[in-house]
């Protein structure tokens, strides 16, 4: 009983994440849909640097912003369970 509670709930936080705000993390990442780990990180390096903060001085807010958006996507998308969505 308790560890079918359990794994609702870790169902329930996963849907959650996989339908957060309509996002299509994989094109926030600009990659697709069958990209494979490593491709996935590759991707997130790349935009990791372009977008962090340190490194658009002039639109700092914005930056920080489109930061957040990747590393969210990352961390989304390097997970297999929470990718299968």
């Amino acid at each position: 009983m308790i560890l079918s509670f359990i794994t609702v709930l870790c169902l329930t936080s996963v849907l959650q994440v996989c339908l957060a705000k309509g996002r299509d993390f994989y094109k926030i990442l600009g990659i697709q849909r069958d990209a494979t780990d490593r491709q996935i990180k590759k991707a997130y390096r790349k935009m990791a640097l372009k977008y962090h903060p340190d490194k658009n001085p002039d639109n700092k807010e914005q930056a920080a912003e489109n930061f957040k958006k990747i590393s969210e996507a990352y961390g989304v998308l390097s997970d297999k369970d929470k990718r299968q969505c």
